[in-house]
């Protein structure tokens, strides 16, 4: 969209998130998925497991974060002709 590479938008985004401009909510789906599966899929599917994380005791696919803003948002005025 703003023709910069995935890495230079990841280093903007930690940044505004330490300058308190806004917050990083990660999201996660629950997977029904055991580790004799996931261990079959990474053999088949290596990219699609890489978003496939182990927290709380369950496989997880992280989705893309959640980007909350913590200035007001104003829309702009219409200009007068």
């Amino acid at each position: 969209m703003f023709n910069i590479s995935q890495a230079k938008a990841s280093r903007i985004k930690k940044q505004a998130e330490v300058e308190n401009l806004i917050e990083v909510k990660k999201t996660f789906k629950k997977l029904n998925i055991s580790k004799f599966d996931l261990n079959g899929l990474k053999q088949y599917c290596d990219e699609m497991t890489a978003n496939i994380v182990f927290r709380e005791g369950n496989y997880y696919l992280q989705e893309i974060d959640r980007i909350i803003p913590l200035f007001p948002i104003r829309k702009r005025k219409k200009l007068g002709t």
